[in-house]
C-alpha cells in the first residue's frame, strides 16, 4: 500500500465524493460535482441538522419535508434577527464610545409604547408641515364638510 495515496487523489473516502466536504471556497468539478451533490443531499441535509440542532438520526427521520422546510425558514429569520441584534448593539456601542462631551447614552432598548428620537423628530417634523400648511390654505372647506353632516367642528 502506498503512503501518499491519499496526496495523490485528496479524496478521504472512496465512496464519498470530496466536492461535497470542501471547504466551500474551494473550487469544485463542475457539472459532476453538481451530480454527485445531488446523489448525497439527504446525508447532507441530515448533517446540517444534526450539528445545527442536535437532533438524532431517528428524530431527523420523523421529520416531513414539510417540517424541514419550516425548520429551514426558522432557522433563517432566526440567524438574521441574531446578526441584527449584534449589529445594532455594535453601532449603539460605537454611537456612545464616540459621542460627544455632554450628550447622553444612546439605550440599546426602548420601553414598549415609548417613540425613538428618530420618531420623535419624524413627528415634530410632519406636525410643522401641516400646521404651516393651514396657515397658508385655510381648512374652511373641512368646517363645511362638518356643518352639511351636522357635526360640529373643534377649532384647537
Amino acid at each position: 500500500m502506498r503512503s501518499d495515496c491519499y496526496a495523490i487523489t485528496n479524496r478521504p473516502g472512496f465512496f464519498i465524493p470530496p466536492e461535497l466536504i470542501r471547504y466551500k471556497y474551494f473550487r469544485t468539478a463542475g457539472k459532476q460535482a453538481k451530480e454527485e451533490e445531488k446523489k448525497f443531499s439527504r446525508e447532507k441535509e441530515l448533517a446540517f441538522f444534526i450539528v445545527e440542532f442536535g437532533m438524532s438520526k431517528k428524530e431527523y427521520g420523523e421529520l416531513t419535508p414539510t417540517e424541514r422546510a419550516f425548520v429551514y425558514k426558522a432557522w433563517e429569520e432566526k440567524t438574521v434577527r441574531d446578526t441584527t441584534y449584534i449589529r445594532d448593539a455594535v453601532m449603539n456601542a460605537e454611537y456612545n464610545v464616540n459621542r460627544k462631551k455632554g450628550k447622553k447614552f444612546r439605550k440599546l432598548w426602548n420601553p414598549v409604547g415609548s417613540l425613538t428620537q428618530t420618531e420623535k423628530r419624524t413627528y415634530e417634523d410632519t406636525k410643522k408641515k401641516i400646521l404651516d400648511m393651514e396657515k397658508e390654505r385655510p381648512t374652511n372647506w373641512v368646517e363645511k364638510i362638518y356643518q352639511v353632516n351636522g357635526w360640529k367642528f373643534k377649532k384647537k
